[in-house]
């Protein structure tokens, strides 16, 4: 007889719905440590998340049974510290989380990346600046939505876009006709 509902969900929970065993896979299978027919009750001491892959190699080897009962002890003190509410790592990681760009940020990024290029479309420019242009408003744009912390105005005030020199790796605005660093000329519109 299968664990009853609660224990179920309580085993899944406290395994963060990983196998104990391999700890990558979801955990399918809620696994009888001590098996039923053994006279292993129906207790959640007794339980074990398991992957179908692991249920399948350790499950039924009675000669298991301590090697699942640590594994499971180990992942839910693993699981227990990984995401307390006190783990610093976790702190961490929301405020990250609350740098990430929102829908409102990604809206405005494709409104000003739409306006600005068509300025540069009407515009009356030589077609290699135009590309920079685009390039520049491109490139705020890939930064807003990345994260809501950076604007797209963070690259306004700049005209240009870097370019890395082929010869020496240093990245120098496109403006330049050769490398500032080893002389190295920079490719025309025409040999790209």
């Amino acid at each position: 007889m299968p664990f009853n509902d609660k224990i179920r969900e309580e085993v899944l929970k406290k395994a963060h719905f990983k196998c104990c065993v391999c700890r990558s896979h979801p955990a399918y299978h809620v696994h009888h440590i001590i098996q039923q027919k053994d006279g292993g009750p129906d207790a959640e001491d007794n339980a074990a998340p398991l992957c179908p892959n692991c249920h399948e190699t350790y499950g039924e080897n009675p000669k298991k049974q301590k090697f699942i009962r640590r594994n499971r002890d180990d992942w839910y003190e693993i699981c227990r510290k990984l995401y307390s509410p006190d783990n610093k790592l976790n702190q961490e990681i929301l405020e990250h989380v609350k740098e990430l760009a929102t829908k409102k940020d990604v809206d405005n990024a494709v409104q000003y990346i739409c306006s600005a290029l068509n300025e540069i479309r009407n515009q009356p420019i030589s077609s290699e600046e135009q590309l920079m242009r685009i390039g520049d408003a491109t490139a705020a744009f890939s930064v807003a939505t990345t994260s809501a912390s950076i604007r797209p105005f963070a690259a306004s005030g700049w005209d240009t876009v870097g370019h890395v020199c082929e010869e020496c790796g240093f990245s120098s605005p496109w403006n330049f006709e050769g490398c500032p660093q080893c002389g190295h000329p920079r490719k025309n519109q025409e040999d790209l």
